[in-house]
């Protein structure tokens, strides 16, 4: 199963050939992708919020307008390929709006574009969706490659070297019986490795059996590096 379907997430793709009515956005970061990737048309590719004078936290129609990521190859609109960045869950119709972009850089290896977005509900209510994107020469386009989400107590980590080379790991709270929000969890660990050109394949998950800091007594979570050893062990268990 591709990481793409794991969370019965969605990137939604759009051609969007002008902003939506009442909408404004800002332009947060852009990057050229011909040399880098060597593709036949000059691509780029532009991640863009929307605009407001307060934060999505205060501003209720910012709340419900999504980042986007676009990747086009003139100035000009009709060549802009746009995804607005959005979840929602399974046998629901609530939609999560991801307003603030996070980051947006390009990983060596493997080699694509990875994008960060955040989607806050007010409160501790905060969601990050990490997507990634592979260049296809033959239809030289970029085409979504891996799509993960977390809460805001999970982490993620993509190795370029040593044993864990390539691998991307991910750690998010599992809450139990009548612990609270911000207590030490224990937590979920998912372990992907490139399977194929199209994007991530999941080997294996697990549940660690210490519980670990959360965000009561964390400035931030720290779980994958003290799992390593044990995430080394599974994965040489299946090989």
């Amino acid at each position: 199963m591709k990481i793409t379907l794991l969370f019965v997430f969605c990137l939604c793709l759009f051609s969007i050939p002008a902003l939506a009515e009442a909408v404004f956005y800002r332009e947060v970061k852009t990057l050229p992708l011909q040399q880098e990737f060597a593709t036949q048309k000059n691509w780029h590719v532009t991640a863009y919020q929307p605009e407001g004078e307060v934060s999505p936290d205060e501003d209720p129609r910012i709340g419900d307008v999504s980042a986007k990521l676009c990747f086009w190859f003139a100035s000009n609109e009709k060549n802009m390929r746009c995804t607005l960045i959005t979840s929602a869950l399974p046998n629901s119709d609530m939609i999560y709006h991801y307003q603030t972009v996070r980051e947006l850089f390009i990983v060596s290896k493997p080699h694509l574009i990875k994008f960060d977005a955040k989607f806050s509900g007010g409160g501790s209510g905060k969601l990050n969706q990490i997507s990634f994107w592979r260049y296809d020469q033959v239809l030289d386009s970029f085409e979504p490659a891996g799509l993960i989400m977390l809460t805001e107590q999970g982490e993620y980590r993509l190795f370029d070297r040593d044993a864990l080379k390539g691998v991307l790991v991910t750690a998010d709270a599992h809450m139990q019986g009548e612990e609270t929000h911000f207590s030490p969890h224990q937590f979920y660990i998912q372990i992907y490795q490139v399977k194929s050109p199209s994007g991530w394949i999941k080997t294996l998950g697990y549940v660690t059996q210490s519980k670990y800091p959360s965000l009561d007594d964390a400035d931030e979570i720290d779980v994958i590096s003290r799992e390593i050893l044990e995430i080394e062990r599974r994965l040489k268990s299946t090989r």
